[in-house]
């Protein structure tokens, strides 16, 4: 159901799930232990990749538009980072 990519927070607690098939640009948290959903966005667009700066920032990079927003997990704000921000690279799987 994710078109995005998911990311995990630090404490394990949170799972950020962005291009939600059900709900087409969002990024949706989730409780691990409880599998409870909250919309931390309903403005995000297609392409989103999504990462944890640490347990209660997530970071969010939108491949077409080159934006790169930083969203408070407990709070919802949302503000616009440096425009050379971009997702760290996914580390390789290993042979």
């Amino acid at each position: 159901e994710v078109d995005g990519t998911p990311a995990l927070s630090p404490d394990g607690q949170t799972l950020a799930l962005a291009d939600v098939r059900l709900r087409w640009n969002s990024i949706q948290l989730v409780d691990v232990a409880t599998g409870k959903r909250k919309d931390l966005s309903p403005d995000a667009t297609s392409g989103e990749f999504v990462w944890f700066a640490d347990a209660n920032t997530v970071h969010t990079f939108d491949v077409g538009q080159k934006r790169a927003r930083q969203w408070d997990v407990k709070s919802g704000e949302v503000r616009d980072l440096p425009a050379a921000t971009r997702p760290p690279v996914a580390p390789k799987w290993p042979d």
